[in-house]
């Protein structure tokens, strides 16, 4: 039988009345004696909580020893339940000696979600994949400890839409939709993936920033925080140029930097391509007219849709080599094409940081052929010499080329086709009356006669 004494001691309480998921509120419970006469021996202190799963708080400890008039214990938050706003308990202390009860105390205590920090995404081209170390640097290790699934709030439609991933057979998520951290492909079948969620930003979207909301749960399907991702809009370009049957190799520090125009200091880690929506010139993915992506300067393995997942590391050695290539290496081959055309290809720039995960998306253009001007430095008629003045300043070119020069009422055009070696017998000279060159015109003399 249990025996209350009432009014020899009185014991209360003192806590904050809140506390978010994953941290732990500080109980201390003050004990004053109301009588004179010797204190009770062997004082403790019961504690319970009103969750006897243990899904929503736990306690540190069922049973505290009183020490100058008080006894400390602790409050873990472990969920908010279903409740994306709070979830309450009830905390008991209960003063003892030995099987009396001295006095007891309660206090209500209200379980918030955690607030993640805030995942800031530039977005650089028409949409992102936020990868789930995002959300493991907004979260937290603790939380991530518990973290099973994520759902989001779905944007406006004006805004853009939420996939599963970015490639053609990605779901639409809906706002029930889990996306599960470390997706197990047995085990996960109700959800999709997290770390290859997709945001497709709207092709008629003009705003500057994009705002997401999401909720994380754990595996007993109760919240334990909220965030936010905040998406800027903008666009980052890397430009290159080459000529027809050139190549260009992409700088790494290229990519570094834009990185660090969105977040400052930071350190690149690995870049990956989206040649699914790689232009070159008018073909999707590359071409033999218009050239290919390829993994290294080698030009042996092209870099297309079906191998765009390999990662490209900044500043890499061979130790790298199992899981990624060289960044530095990277190398657009032109092809065949002689008119001016451009190169798009998007891309994901990853940083690494203590302070978060940083992920940029940009564009790579890469302008063919742009030089559509080429001065000869002299005049006259050893067109043989100037055969060998082109040819010397388009060492790698393929192809045919033109020029018209104004003479009298004619104008002479000059074709002549460049083999990778000064061929001089391939100099022709025709003569059309007044009638513009059917080829644009790329180069001009400094003369406007012949003599």
């Amino acid at each position: 039988m249990t025996v209350k004494l009432v009014g020899e001691y009185t014991l209360t309480i003192n806590a904050s009345g809140s506390v978010n998921v994953g941290e732990t509120l500080n109980l201390l419970a003050s004990i004053t004696k109301n009588t004179q006469g010797a204190s009770a021996s062997d004082l403790k202190v019961s504690w319970a909580v009103d969750d006897p799963t243990k899904k929503i708080a736990s306690l540190s400890s069922e049973n505290t020893a009183v020490s100058n008039n008080a006894a400390v214990n602790y409050l873990r938050a472990v969920s908010s339940g279903s409740s994306t706003s709070y979830k309450t308990v009830t905390v008991t202390a209960t003063l003892k000696s030995g099987d009396a009860v001295l006095d007891t105390d309660t206090i209500i205590v209200k379980i918030y979600p955690a607030t993640a920090t805030t995942i800031k995404c530039n977005v650089l081209s028409s949409g992102v994949v936020f990868g789930e170390g995002a959300f493991y640097s907004a979260l937290g290790y603790s939380l991530c400890n518990n973290l099973d699934y994520v759902t989001f709030d779905l944007p406006a439609s004006s805004k853009g839409i939420l996939w599963s991933d970015s490639s053609i057979y990605g779901s639409k998520l809906t706002g029930s939709s889990k996306c599960y951290y470390l997706y197990n492909s047995v085990y996960d079948r109700d959800g999709y993936d997290l770390d290859t969620v997709y945001f497709d930003v709207a092709d008629n979207y003009t705003g500057s920033t994009i705002t997401l909301t999401y909720t994380a749960y754990n595996a007993d399907c109760n919240v334990i925080a909220t965030g936010t991702i905040e998406l800027s809009l903008a666009t980052a370009q890397i430009k290159y140029s080459t000529d027809a049957e050139g190549k260009v190799t992409f700088e790494e520090d290229d990519f570094k930097n834009v990185l660090r125009a969105s977040y400052k200091n930071r350190t690149l880690d690995y870049v990956q391509f989206d040649m699914s929506y790689a232009v070159f010139g008018n073909a999707y993915g590359g071409s033999s007219k218009y050239g290919y992506l390829y993994v290294d300067s080698t030009l042996k393995t092209k870099l297309t849709a079906s191998n765009d997942t390999a990662k490209f590391k900044y500043n890499y050695k061979s130790s790298d080599s199992r899981y990624y290539y060289d960044l530095d290496d990277v190398t657009y081959a032109a092809g065949s094409a002689t008119g001016k055309y451009t190169v798009t290809i998007p891309f994901t720039a990853y940083g690494t940081g203590y302070t978060g995960y940083e992920v940029v998306s940009g564009t790579v253009v890469i302008d063919v052929n742009t030089a559509d001007t080429f001065t000869i430095g002299y005049t006259g008629t050893s067109f043989k010499a100037v055969a060998k003045e082109i040819t010397d300043a388009y060492k790698n070119a393929m192809y045919v080329m033109e020029m018209s020069i104004p003479c009298g009422i004619c104008i002479f055009s000059i074709t002549h086709r460049c083999v990778n070696s000064i061929n001089e017998d391939y100099c022709s000279i025709r003569p059309y009356r007044l009638k513009k060159s059917r080829n644009p015109i790329f180069w001009e003399t400094t003369s406007d006669t012949i003599v």
